[in-house]
């Protein structure tokens, strides 16, 4: 985006061309940039609805010592409780 505003600046100067080029670049990088935060957003939501089973699971995890039967088993048990 940045880069896309001092291209603007360039061209209205008449040092370069490509106003197409720095608008599709603004454009772009701001959509980015939304779609960075909803994702940062949406992630952090999960966490935060989703303490309790996450904290299960970890301290299920951390028992089951490299067994897979147990961390299959625990892998199973969030999963029921995030799809009841």
């Amino acid at each position: 985006m940045i880069l896309g505003v001092v291209a603007l600046g360039k061209i209205k100067r008449g040092e370069a061309d490509g106003k197409g080029m720095a608008i599709g670049g603004i454009v772009t990088g701001a959509l980015a940039l939304l779609l960075t935060v909803l994702i940062v957003v949406a992630v952090g939501s999960f966490f935060a609805e989703n303490k309790d089973e996450l904290e299960t699971l970890d301290d299920c995890l951390k028992n089951a010592n490299n067994n897979q039967a147990q961390i299959q088993q625990c892998q199973n048990e969030f999963n029921r409780q995030l799809n009841p």
